[in-house]
């Protein structure tokens, strides 16, 4: 399926759930928490398959574990938009909002290999882990 046509049906039905659900935490925060939580879960379970698991069986829980992070990673995502938009009193606001959490996390997302592999290499950990897609 094509992650748009995924989240054409997807996106939708999380905004519902996120519209309409009360809590002492708002609306919109518990829904981030556990789209952020399961898609770490799923990452997780994604790079590590049970060694039990036969090659035909560990193709079935990449897809499966694929998935779910699409899942998590798409209620975290539409939630946290829709909590911008609350918390921003116009679309100048929200724009200005959105541009500087876009370049924090594009920051982060370039800034993160580079140290990681400082913090390798201080460690003295040479083995690297090399994944290719099938």
């Amino acid at each position: 399926m094509d992650r748009s046509a995924f989240d054409a049906v997807v996106d939708p039905a999380i905004g519902w759930v996120s519209d309409h659900t009360r809590s002492r935490w708002g609306r919109r925060k518990p829904w981030i928490f556990v789209g952020v939580l399961g898609n770490a879960c799923a990452f997780y379970a994604l790079l590590n398959p049970p060694a039990s698991l036969s090659p035909e069986n560990v193709i079935w829980w990449f897809g499966a574990s694929f998935l779910i992070t699409f899942v998590c990673s798409a209620i975290a995502l539409v939630s946290r938009q829709a909590l911008m938009v609350e918390l921003t009193p116009g679309s100048v606001s929200n724009a200005l909002l959105t541009m500087l959490l876009g370049l924090a996390v594009s920051w982060l997302t370039l800034k993160v290999p580079s140290l990681l592999r400082s913090a390798r290499s201080q460690a003295g950990i040479t083995n690297v882990v090399h994944i290719s897609a099938i």
